[in-house]
This record gives C-alpha cells, structure tokens and sequence, in this order.
C-alpha cells in the first residue's frame, strides 16, 4: 500500500516537474485522440533513464519546449538547435511511439550544438587523413 503511494506521488511529481522544466504545446488539426498529461510524464521519465545511463545528474538539463503535432502522416522527430526548434510528429497517440520519439529528442540534448561542430571537424579530418589524396582533397 505504501509503495502504491510513493509511485502515484513519484508520478505527479514527474508531471509537476515536466511542466515546470519544460513545455510541451500541442498542436492537433485533425483532432486526433492526444494525453497531454501522460506525454508530460512519458518525456520526463525519458529525459530520466537517458540522465541515468549517460550519467547525468540533472534529468531536466536535458528538457526543452517542443511541440507535439498530432495527426502527422508520418511519425518523427525535428530539431534546429540553431534556432531551438523541436517537435515529434506522431500519427496517432501511442505511448511506445511517443516514448520512442521522446527518447531521441532527449539523447540528441546529450551533445551540444558546439560538440556537434566539433566531431564533425574532428571525423572530417580523420576521414581525411585515410583516405588517398585524390579523395582527400574533394568537400
């Protein structure tokens, strides 16, 4: 009973800090069935087990507003870092849909924009130093 107790509590905890961190605006043109509340607390427990197994102490450094476009003929995820844009495209609810999109919207949170530009750079000029030098020097 205790347990069942501390879960439910964990739970609204999860929402209230989800909606505290983070924003999730919804759009739905096709008024497709959408759980607001349960796509909350799907993508803080996301940006949780990505915290945990990439050993970040700080689950909700990894949040950001994104909206949430239902209806989408397909599913996916967006993100411009450039200009902090970031959306998941889901056909139809579904929480393993959801929850996979949520999850790579969170890992891509794990490297910055600046380490990105970085390991380009350094790919590029191993790359580079393997390849023959007629391919080498081709951009």
């Amino acid at each position: 009973m205790k347990f069942t107790c501390c879960r439910h509590l964990l739970a609204l905890l999860l929402l209230l800090v989800a909606r505290s961190a983070g924003q999730i605006s919804i759009e739905n043109p096709r008024s497709v069935d959408v759980y607001g509340d349960r796509a909350w607390v799907i993508y803080a427990a996301a940006c949780e087990v990505v915290a945990e197994k990439f050993h970040r102490k700080h689950p909700a450094e990894l949040q950001v507003p994104f909206r949430l476009v239902m209806g989408a003929a397909e599913s996916s995820v967006f993100y411009d870092d450039v200009r902090g844009e970031y959306e998941i495209r889901l056909r139809e609810w579904n929480d393993s849909e959801f929850a996979f999109c949520a999850l790579r919207l969170t890992m891509q949170r794990l490297v910055t924009l600046q380490q990105r530009r970085e390991l380009l750079t350094e790919t590029l000029a191993r790359a580079r130093k393997r390849l023959p030098t007629s391919f080498a020097a081709r951009h």
